[in-house]
């Protein structure tokens, strides 16, 4: 029997993961893989390999790296390929109707939240700055309209008190697998795949992609949102504030709400071995994870082994002029 021929579209670490998954899939051929173009990045502004690109070279997976997804050259090497479905994950660009149409059985993506709720680019990050419980994964047939298309299947997910960015995206990526490898196991089979499409009055929700104007902690915001944007933050671009004291920076990676301790925003009203408490407008928010400038991310319990952190000190979100 032929393998279903599949072109995998994805510009993020994300898709490592799924053209693992699809290379080790029986009976899928994973016919190429397309993703952004190589960026020039750092200081150095050295020309850096696109990190699908790079898992592509390491496991010799076809790779196509267009500048426009949809311009004529393209199409061309798409309807060449032969590949009859397209599976799209983080991508980043917008499908053309003359790029969908050049797949038998439909391009499909993989979207990180309960559509219709959270559309757009950043649904992993709005959750979290949205303070959710839950989220989720949906794998839709797509259509020209951005995160409109009929719904296949979904997966929730509970977010815990301890998942920030990187955490609940790695989990919601193994949902995103499993709802993937239930439906190509049906397609492979060839049983029928009820496809719901989504109300046209369905106006849901959109978040757009998030920017690096929300790393600054703001100590002003009340704890909740501080909080909420540390986790949606982190690991990259993350939060952070710089000692008012010594113009020390550092990034913010996770903790939790403090309700019993106040102080004046951007005060350090308690440190112990473990952890330190920062007030909030309305109450505190003890720091557990940080990541010292030019420094690995680290528990706060390793850094107050080699650094003081006293009680009485500020976090502040600028650091201060020399004088």
């Amino acid at each position: 029997m032929e393998k279903l021929k599949v072109i995998l579209m994805s510009g993020s670490k994300t898709g490592c993961s799924y053209a693992d998954f699809f290379s080790k899939k029986g009976g899928i051929n994973l016919a190429k893989v397309i993703t952004g173009p190589d960026s020039a990045r750092g200081r150095g502004r050295k020309e850096k390999r696109a990190v699908v690109a790079d898992f592509c070279d390491r496991t010799r997976l076809d790779l196509y790296q267009p500048d426009n997804i949809n311009v004529e050259e393209t199409v061309k090497i798409i309807k060449d390929c032969g590949a009859r479905m397209a599976v799209v994950v983080d991508y980043g660009q917008i499908l053309s109707g003359r790029i969908l149409e050049r797949f038998p059985l439909g391009a499909f993506n993989i979207h990180y939240s309960l559509l219709p709720d959270l559309r757009g680019a950043a649904p992993v990050r709005g959750a979290l700055l949205r303070g959710y419980k839950k989220t989720g994964v949906t794998l839709m047939k797509m259509n020209e309209k951005i995160d409109k298309g009929g719904i296949i299947s979904q997966k929730k997910i509970n977010i815990k008190p301890d998942d920030n960015y990187k955490v609940l995206k790695e989990r919601l990526t193994r949902a995103g697998i499993l709802l993937l490898d239930k439906f190509l196991d049906k397609l492979l089979q060839e049983r029928d795949i009820k496809i719901v499409p989504q109300p046209e009055d369905s106006r849901g929700s959109y978040i757009s992609k998030i920017d690096k104007s929300l790393s600054p902690v703001d100590w002003s915001l009340t704890a909740e949102e501080i909080l909420n944007r540390i986790k949606a933050m982190a690991p990259n671009p993350g939060c952070f504030s710089y000692f008012k004291s010594n113009k020390r920076r550092i990034k913010l990676l996770n903790g939790e709400i403090q309700d019993s301790l106040t102080g004046e925003p951007g005060e350090i009203v308690e440190v112990t071995k473990k952890f330190f408490v920062v007030a909030c407008n309305d109450k505190a928010v003890k720091i557990t994870e940080i990541q010292p400038a030019g420094k690995r991310a680290m528990p706060v319990a390793s850094y107050l082994a080699g650094n003081d952190i006293n009680k009485g000190d500020r976090l502040i979100s600028k650091r201060t002029p020399k004088n």
